[in-house]
């Protein structure tokens, strides 16, 4: 048993974990994990989760004020992180430090584990977990990117950018890779859980992957999803082309591939040191800045 700030964080025994999962909603279970919310609300659905789902997919803890559970935390290790499927407190016991301990212990945990990663995906408008994330020393990974509805052409000299097309497994790869690249380049603080998690990166099949090449050189890795009237494209480029007028040459190329202009323009870049790059010269290209629905937050355990 642990006491963490006058908390006591035990395992999640089935007994008290169907406790806690009953002073909550459906919503408040699955706020990290949907599917967990989709369990809650079937017949029997806490009990379920109590006794099989939260013990065999993970690990459950529970955390205790005055010996009753007040919130419990659910974790799936992986390979090199442990995920948070579930984070919650009895609305009544809410805002004593709960919910932080029970992140604490978890981070404690996964070091001992030789995990290096501690995440949980938080839907943007979910204030107060994002709140106690953030107290709690996890960050944001790219919450937001770029979007435009489109008027004119994007500007760029687009006849200097020679785009190869990539397919299959060849496609995997140079996403991952570019990713890799850019990730270590621009987001250093999460670069070993990047290159071990590759989050947020698009399906290589749903879309187009090119290589870019500028005067013979390469220039990173291009996907371009088209949905409805808007154009998705991801952008993993090497540094010094980032805010250069290469970059816009490379966007301007990718959208030159569709049959017709789209509506809606939306680019995301593949690190946070690059979206700050940039963000003035997308702007004056009359691009917004929007926030992703769901951004992850991360913590290195070491």
């Amino acid at each position: 048993m642990e006491n963490i700030s006058g908390i006591q964080i035990v395992p999640g025994r089935a007994s008290e974990l169907l406790r806690a999962l009953r002073d909550v909603n459906d919503s408040d279970i699955g706020a990290l994990d949907p599917s967990l919310g989709a369990w809650a609300r079937r017949p029997f659905g806490r009990e379920t989760l109590a006794a099989i789902l939260l013990q065999v997919s993970g690990s459950a803890w529970i955390s205790l004020l005055n010996i009753e559970p007040a919130g419990f935390i659910a974790i799936e290790r992986r390979a090199t992180s442990a995920r948070v499927r579930a984070l919650t407190v009895a609305p009544d016991l809410r805002r004593r430090g709960c919910a932080r301990a029970l992140l604490a212990q978890t981070v404690t945990r996964a070091a001992d584990q030789k995990l290096g990663w501690v995440w949980m995906d938080i839907p943007a408008g979910n204030t107060p977990a994002i709140q106690c994330a953030l107290s709690s020393g996890f960050r944001r990974l790219l919450p937001q990117y770029l979007r435009r509805v489109a008027a004119g052409l994007v500007l760029g000299s687009a006849h200097r950018v020679l785009l190869s097309p990539l397919r299959g497994k060849n496609a995997a790869t140079a996403i991952y890779e570019a990713a890799a690249v850019e990730g270590d380049a621009g987001d250093a603080w999460a670069a070993g859980y990047a290159r071990m998690e590759h989050p947020g990166l698009p399906n290589p099949n749903a879309g187009s992957t090119f290589m870019a090449e500028v005067k013979g050189r390469s220039a990173g890795c291009v996907h371009l999803q088209v949905v409805g009237d808007e154009a998705r494209v991801w952008l993993w480029l090497a540094p010094e082309v980032w805010a250069d007028d290469l970059e816009f040459a490379i966007l301007r190329a990718t959208l030159n591939t569709l049959q017709r202009a789209p509506a809606v323009i939306e680019v995301r870049l593949g690190s946070g040191d690059h979206l700050r790059a940039a963000a003035q010269r997308y702007k004056a290209a009359n691009f917004e800045l929007a926030r992703e629905p769901i951004a992850r937050f991360v913590r290195a355990t070491g």
